[in-house]
């Protein structure tokens, strides 16, 4: 997708940004610091809240790769319970968690999302940045910065921070996941400390001196946070709250990840499969089963592992066999007689 292509799909039309985080700092928002007229970005599983501490409108909602199957279903009911005001949903690093699974169908499968990587090429020094530190570190940017990462490209002058806390307390969420059913019958070892070991706050801070160098402001809209020890706080202004800002959300809004038939999960699969190789199709349909947790992350997963090896075993095959016949056989030895 070129970049023209991407801006007039996104609209953007304002210059601040709130990107908000999950962590325990969201609940402590200085609401005096809020800005006006400005645009938000949430991440990942934030339809968890208790109450709507940014309201219902949302900008953009980023969702991991590797859960996007289940987060795009998610976003679908929400907007058609009422329950937030979504503009756009956005995968976040499907590049390197899911390529080539997810990557070569994406926009076929989700015709209402857009593609993070889309977004993350048009600006090469961020995106080297953010692929250096997944293929020589072993780490992948945190969902918010992440989206911090993707406001910069798209245009926002400032960017306001809440719930990005580095995972460094005890409480790592806002929110009790331990009570999300859905969430642990799609991952049965979600663990918060599993999760922090796939992040570094180095890695994130880095990013976040690297935007800065590139002209973004950022501030912090939590007194007293991780946050506010690196950037400063917002100022107090004047602004209007949105009316459903800090409104307790009724009990029939959406508090877990939404599951459909199960079903339906395997055709998802071979939909993929039968774009990219239909031998691996044929593989995984002699087990008659394409398992659940593919969905999950690469390095976890011994499916996706599998998966990736029935993939490239073609091609490993088809070059093994180029080099054979293309090298020539050793010459004859001479005998040599005692």
């Amino acid at each position: 997708m070129q970049k023209n292509e991407i801006l007039k799909t996104f609209n953007r039309t304002k210059d601040k940004l709130i990107v908000a985080g999950n962590g325990p700092s969201l609940g402590n928002i200085d609401y005096t610091r809020m800005p006006e007229d400005y645009d938000v970005f949430r991440c990942n599983q934030f339809y968890f809240e208790d109450k709507y501490f940014l309201g219902k409108k949302v900008k953009a909602f980023f969702a991991t790769a590797a859960m996007f199957y289940y987060q795009y279903y998610t976003y679908k009911h929400l907007l058609r319970n009422g329950d937030y005001q979504i503009e756009h949903i956005i995968s976040s690093n499907a590049s390197f968690v899911l390529e080539p699974l997810l990557g070569k169908c994406f926009h076929e499968l989700f015709p209402l999302a857009i593609c993070g990587v889309d977004i993350m090429r048009q600006h090469k020094i961020i995106k080297d940045f953010v692929m250096e530190q997944w293929i020589y570190n072993d780490k992948f940017i945190t969902s918010g910065f992440y989206a911090c990462a993707i406001g910069a490209i798209l245009g926002y002058k400032e960017i306001y921070i809440a719930g990005i806390d580095f995972y460094e307390d005890n409480k790592t969420y806002v929110f009790d996941n331990s009570v999300k059913k859905n969430l642990y019958t799609i991952i049965p070892e979600f663990d918060n400390s599993d999760i922090a070991n796939w992040h570094s706050k180095e890695c994130d801070i880095s990013l976040l001196e690297l935007l800065i160098s590139l002209g973004v402001k950022f501030y912090s809209l939590v007194p007293n946070s991780a946050i506010s020890n690196i950037v400063s706080l917002a100022p107090q202004t004047q602004s209007t709250l949105d009316s459903n800002i800090l409104k307790t959300k009724p009990s029939e809004t959406i508090k877990d990840i939404c599951i459909p038939a199960s079903k339906v999960f395997p055709h998802y699969y071979k939909t993929l499969l039968q774009k990219i190789d239909q031998n691996a199709l044929k593989h995984l349909e002699k087990t008659d089963e394409i398992p659940r947790y593919i969905a999950l992350h690469p390095r976890n997963n011994f499916y996706i592992k599998l998966m990736s090896d029935l993939l490239s075993l073609p091609r490993h095959v088809k070059t093994y066999i180029k080099r054979k016949l293309s090298t020539p056989p050793p010459p004859p030895q001479e005998k040599i007689w005692l």
